[in-house]
């Protein structure tokens, strides 16, 4: 039933023309407005990591198609730690790592994959692979729409979240997929960002169990 409903209301026409549209308008302006923000992060975490300042990684896109998203490096290189899960203890979050990650500035580069048409700048969260491999044939339905630098579910508690609710927030999120619906969640953000409460690291290393 909720397949058929997420079909039906899958607005095509907004989704690869208006969003689009809006996209590379936005993070063109973003990356003007930001770009010093971008690289003076880049440089405080050159020093700060001792590598490289940026990080990418393989990320699921729209229609399961990998992609490399581009962040700023906020944990120190550990070949012996493998996990993808970061909890708020993490320490090889650095100094200046926990400050990028609360303001969510080691998420600013991700305008280079809005502008390149990999990411949008509203959608689900790209996710990792193992990630998607848990999800059942209803909850990979997320990935009909491009990832986003924000979402529905970011603004209704982000990582404090389990997976399974994150993921019932991306699906209601396509089905209301809208210019307003966008405008409204990129403006929620701005609100929790500048009061510093959106919540970045999952209370478990395990986000798929409910707490």
């Amino acid at each position: 039933m909720r397949k058929s409903r997420i079909d039906s209301s899958y607005n095509y026409k907004y989704d690869i023309i208006t969003k689009r549209i809006i996209d590379i308008l936005l993070s063109i302006s973003g990356l003007m407005l930001l770009g010093w923000v971008i690289l003076l992060s880049f440089l405080i975490s050159t020093i700060d990591t001792r590598s490289n300042g940026f990080f990418t990684q393989d990320r699921v896109g729209k229609n399961t198609k990998l992609f490399k998203i581009i962040k700023i490096k906020t944990m120190r290189n550990e070949s012996n730690n493998k996990s993808t899960v970061t909890v708020k203890s993490d320490p090889r979050i650095t100094k200046a790592g926990y400050i990028f990650r609360k303001f969510k500035i080691d998420e600013l580069p991700q305008l280079i994959n809005v502008l390149n048409g990999t990411m949008s700048l509203v959608g689900p969260r790209p996710t990792v692979v193992e990630d998607m491999q848990k999800m059942n044939e209803m909850q990979r339905n997320r990935f009909k729409v491009k990832p986003g630098l924000t979402g529905l579910a970011q603004i209704n508690g982000n990582t404090e979240l389990t997976w399974p609710q994150r993921i019932e927030y991306d699906l209601e999120y396509i089905e209301k997929q809208s210019l307003w619906f966008d405008l409204l969640i990129i403006f929620r953000t701005f609100q929790i960002l500048f009061k510093g409460n959106i919540e970045t690291h999952p209370r478990g290393k395990d986000e798929w169990l409910e707490i």
